[in-house]
């Protein structure tokens, strides 16, 4: 590690703990800002970034911008490897979580687990896609990948799903110019198969985002019904655009929202069939890819999500006509965004019943007995996600 890669990455780290932009875009802007960096110092630099990201606290203590110099070092010569079985550290500090969300993932699986857990949220991510069934069927793009020598198998659980085994710029694919798949984890896309959408049904996709779960609607839906794209961030929206066209999902329009209870929602009150809330949270699901979150994370915000994902949820439900399936969604893994949303919502809204969420996803491979989605990267190998489904009585 030269003087360069080494102040390079301190500053980076130090930059990610001051600012509020993702560790990824952060890290983008800088390879920009720097191309006399060869392919190979980027690759060390990318690798030993995250891998201190990750194993801050058990690297250093708080606080870390003050100790950066020693941490980076620590990373780079794998002392968090030696670190870990100190034992008079505690949990927290072993699988380098702020005490406030292990004591939270604690409660919810007990001690051993809770270190699984942590364990795996230290690890990277894999490469999801998502193939595009409007286009393409699954074995025709992984015999593509094949003959291409790219690396890859199905992932275990949806039947969409293929798992690269190494990272790739896919935009340069032809596969993905023609809108053949589109990247997206696989713990994201059993959302879209929880909703149990069909063809012709009228689906509001409330917090649509950058558009990955009303595409995956649309595939299912065999482009036929009606899909309402919506968010409150244009910006979003306008990107959505350009992956409409190349998945050739003719059926989706998309809605700017001033807020959750719009006006132009109205003519949609008590008449779609499925609505997905896929709202806003604090991103703990996604801490292999994003490492940044929690320490940047406030256990003070978790409270201010809840009523932001209360809100989100009743104003979906209004949506909602007889018999529809409602879908509340987020990519965390605590109790407060997940469960105690859904306990709030049915003591609030006597016209819907929680369906056993099991009994959909138990085809494809997911224990059949559980109320909820409740997906873990230790156990599923996917990002962490939380799904209820609701029907209206």
């Amino acid at each position: 590690m030269t003087p360069t890669t080494l102040t390079f990455c301190i500053d980076l780290l130090q930059r990610v703990l001051q600012e509020g932009l993702p560790a990824d875009q952060l890290l983008e802007r800088a390879f920009r800002a720097h191309p006399h960096f060869g392919q190979r110092e980027r690759s060390f630099i990318r690798d030993l970034f995250y891998d201190t990201l990750r194993h801050l606290r058990l690297l250093g203590e708080e606080p870390f911008i003050a100790h950066m110099e020693s941490i980076v070092r620590g990373a780079h010569h794998k002392h968090h490897v030696e670190a870990w079985q100190n034992l008079s550290l505690s949990c927290a500090q072993r699988v380098s979580l702020p005490d406030w969300i292990w004591e939270d993932i604690q409660t919810q699986l007990g001690e051993t687990e809770a270190l699984q857990l942590g364990v795996a949220l230290n690890q990277p991510a894999a490469l999801d896609i998502r193939v595009n069934r409007l286009k393409c069927k699954r074995d025709t793009l992984l015999e593509s990948f094949q003959q291409s020598g790219i690396a890859c198998r199905p992932t275990p659980f949806s039947p969409e799903g293929i798992r690269l085994a190494t990272r790739l710029d896919l935009n340069c694919l032809e596969s993905y110019r023609q809108g053949w798949f589109e990247v997206q984890d696989e713990g994201s896309q059993l959302i879209s198969h929880l909703m149990a959408v069909k063809p012709g049904w009228r689906v509001v996709d409330l917090c649509s985002g950058g558009g990955g779960k009303s595409l995956h609607l649309a595939a299912l839906m065999h482009n036929q019904g009606a899909i309402l794209a919506c968010d409150t961030d244009g910006n979003r929206l306008q990107r959505q655009k350009p992956r409409l066209r190349r998945a050739g999902a003719r059926m989706i329009q998309t809605q700017l929202l001033r807020h959750e209870r719009d006006s132009v929602l109205r003519s949609w009150s008590g008449k779609a069939d499925g609505v997905l809330v896929d709202a806003p949270c604090s991103g703990t699901g996604i801490l292999r890819r994003h490492p940044e979150i929690k320490w940047r994370l406030l256990p003070e915000e978790i409270e201010a999500l809840h009523e932001r994902q209360c809100a989100l949820l009743e104003a979906g439900a209004a949506l909602v006509g007889k018999g529809g399936h409602l879908v509340y969604a987020t990519c965390s893994l605590l109790k407060r965004e997940n469960v105690a949303v859904v306990e709030w919502f049915l003591s609030q809204n006597r016209g819907f019943r929680l369906i056993s969420a099991g009994k959909i996803l138990e085809k494809f491979g997911l224990p059949g007995d559980s109320l909820f989605m409740m997906l873990y990267p230790h156990q599923s190998g996917t990002d962490g996600f939380f799904a209820a489904l609701f029907e209206r009585i």
